[in-house]
């Protein structure tokens, strides 16, 4: 479709949208992602249709409850067969398919800028790689860090439309925030990320967007959000008004603590911090403008409580650490343990299989029976066997444990880095089990020899009891 026709229509849609509003309070607007819709419920009469049919070409016009066409139901009225009471309501509706023929790279077009910023709330909740273009008439252009709104002007080459990735930091932290994030309603497509604008914030489309960015903040920082009000519970309970618009001066500073709180991968902290300083400078049922009125104090307050947890912690960071290193040597030394009672086993197996031959020999071959000889290896197979299974499911057992009781004191620790935590347990739980895996399969190895080996002594005295019958 050309951006003539797109502009055709959109000349169409005003002059409906002119015609509804002489009476605004008698119709409503619909917008979605593929249909607009005009509904007129009051104050319907002959004249309202005929000015509506010369207006409206490509939209289709429907009078509830009359199934027939529009043009139809006109001529009844004007020969008196129906009459202008029987009609409930008129729709006046586009569909919005055919706008995107043929624009192969435009996403989503809207006429009316709020339907299309709420729309944002339902439209590809998928994930992606690519920032969605949306058109919008007799608009200003603008990019966010998910979103590309298109000024559809007479002159726009859509052909030179194109898609832009999303930065791959950008993806990573919108991963984080919906990890963390409580509000089930947020996605991919439509979180704070989504209204967070690049470049020029002085446009009027900018301060509608600026806005959807404060409920939305305001949302994954409330408790719950309960008719017009969102309630925010930290030092104190408190209630933050709703409203449909305001004019924001402190959107930058919205900006830091949600980029605050993404950052360092230490959420949960920040986020009770947050709450928190937002209570001591909100009184009960303030409103978001005065919120935005307190952004550069908020801010400065969240950094300030954020440096002293920081340096409360490091107080407590030394001791953690030496419990932490203490506490790997003991899991170290349990491991171990169990790698010296399986080296104890293997030696105590050792003898008692030189043991065994030394009587053996003793006896001399001539005093040993086949029965005895079969029944002495079937004895040492099935013990080799059992034992090692005891032996293996022990170790395991006790490795498991030890392990998910150094995990969670890991867990435990806030400060101490990725990469020092993961040398520690390198060092003592990966290594010693590693030592636990080899000694294991020693054992397995050495009563595999001596089966072997018993195997081999059967065959040669089956061998020398029977041998004349090879002769």
């Amino acid at each position: 479709m050309s951006i003539e026709k797109i502009y055709d229509l959109y000349k169409e849609y005003n002059d409906i949208l002119s015609l509804l509003k002489q009476k605004p309070q008698t119709y409503e607007m619909i917008e979605n992602s593929k249909n607009i819709e005009f509904r007129r419920k009051e104050d319907i009469n002959i004249s309202f249709l005929k000015e509506i049919k010369i207006h409206a070409n490509d939209f289709d016009i429907y009078c509830n409850p009359f199934p027939d066409d529009f043009t139809d139901v006109l001529e009844d009225l004007e020969r008196g067969t129906r009459s202008e009471s029987e009609i409930k309501s008129v729709a006046i509706i586009y569909s919005k398919e055919p706008l995107l023929d043929d624009i192969s790279n435009m996403d989503f077009i809207f006429f009316d800028k709020v339907a299309a910023i709420n729309a944002t709330r339902k439209i590809h909740p998928r994930e992606g790689k690519f920032k969605l273009n949306i058109g919008i008439p007799n608009n200003e252009n603008l990019e966010t860090e998910l979103f590309n709104f298109i000024d559809l002007k007479e002159d726009t080459p859509i052909g030179e439309i194109t898609k832009k990735e999303i930065d791959t930091n950008i993806l990573k932290m919108i991963e984080f925030y919906l990890s963390n994030n409580r509000n089930s309603d947020q996605n991919f497509y439509f979180n704070p990320f989504s209204f967070v604008i690049k470049g020029n914030l002085n446009l009027d489309f900018a301060r509608l967007l600026q806005t959807r960015f404060y409920n939305l903040m305001l949302e994954s920082l409330s408790d719950k959000k309960e008719g017009n009000t969102y309630i925010i519970s930290g030092e104190k309970s408190i209630t933050i008004m709703i409203e449909e618009s305001f004019s924001t001066t402190n959107y930058t500073k919205f900006l830091d603590i949600f980029l605050f709180l993404i950052s360092q991968q230490k959420y949960t902290e920040k986020f009770i911090i947050t709450k928190k300083v937002f209570t001591l400078y909100i009184h009960d049922k303030d409103t978001i403008s005065y919120l935005d009125n307190k952004l550069p104090d908020i801010w400065k307050t969240i950094n300030h409580y954020y440096d002293h947890y920081v340096e409360d912690n490091i107080k407590e960071f030394f001791k953690t650490k030496d419990q932490l290193l203490k506490e790997a040597m003991n899991v170290s030394k349990v491991i171990y343990e169990q790698t010296d009672k399986i080296n104890n086993s293997i030696i105590a197996s050792i003898i008692s299989i030189i043991v065994l031959l030394a009587t053996t020999v003793y006896r001399s071959l001539d005093n040993i029976t086949v029965p005895y000889a079969l029944s002495v290896l079937i004895v040492f197979f099935i013990f080799s066997t059992i034992y090692y299974y005891l032996m293996h499911d022990s170790s395991h057992q006790r490795y498991d444990l030890t392990k998910k009781q150094f995990e969670y004191f890991i867990k435990e620790i806030s400060l101490i880095q990725k990469d020092e935590l993961k040398s520690l347990q390198d060092t003592y739980l990966e290594k010693p089990f590693l030592d636990l895996k080899n000694t294991l399969l020693k054992l397995v190895l050495i009563l595999g020899c001596i089966n072997l080996m018993l195997l081999i002594s059967f065959i040669v005295i089956l061998y020398e009891k029977y041998k004349y019958l090879f002769f």
